[in-house]
């Protein structure tokens, strides 16, 4: 794509987009986002002063965008355990979808240390899931308790979806879960399936 002028949303939008279709941030270069926007590398510089700084604005925006497709695909139906359980399914589904945006979040190196303006944009989701829970857990008492709680139980998610997302799940263990489950297959986990064979 050839670029008459160039600013900073759109640059921040061509590196994800390869980070999309390579799976990945850990390999891109600034040369590489200069020519999906059919501009010289030099031309990135007057926005970002290196790839790790790009890198960080890429990591912010794709766990905003997870934050949104969450919330919009969360329905208000069904009683708290299965709200709770949709949760992590739409989550899963997600990360299915944009594994790259998966790897950019836990795996791809983001330097020695965190940008200070970064933060509070990191602790948002966890500060967000808290709240969920206790809405849906009254019983947890405060936000402390119910943020402390998921962050619990997000560790576990996460261990699992990153045998997934690095591909060391063995495609008959969805065969046990299948039955396990019962004829009802939730719509991320058929994805996943379907991945995986």
């Amino acid at each position: 794509m050839k670029v008459a002028k160039i600013n900073k949303d759109m640059i921040m939008r061509a590196a994800l987009k390869l980070i999309l279709e390579h799976k990945s941030s850990a390999s891109l270069t600034i040369r590489d986002v200069a020519k999906e926007l059919g501009c010289s590398h030099p031309n990135i510089y007057n926005y970002y002063s290196s790839m790790l700084e790009l890198r960080w604005d890429c990591l912010l925006r794709a766990m905003e965008e997870m934050m949104e497709h969450t919330a919009r695909n969360l329905t208000l139906e069904g009683d708290s355990d299965s709200r709770f359980q949709q949760f992590f399914l739409v989550l899963c589904a997600y990360f299915l979808e944009h594994p790259g945006y998966y790897r950019l979040i836990w795996f791809d190196p983001m330097g020695e240390s965190i940008p200070e303006h970064a933060v509070p944009r990191l602790q948002a989701p966890g500060l967000r899931c808290g709240i969920f829970a206790l809405n849906l857990y009254p019983e947890l008492g405060n936000p402390q308790v119910a943020a402390e709680s998921m962050l619990m139980i997000h560790r576990y998610f996460h261990g699992e979806m990153s045998t997934i997302i690095s591909g060391r799940v063995i495609p008959e263990d969805f065969e046990t879960i299948k039955k396990t489950r019962g004829a009802q297959l939730p719509v991320a986990d058929a994805r996943l399936h379907q991945r995986n064979t």
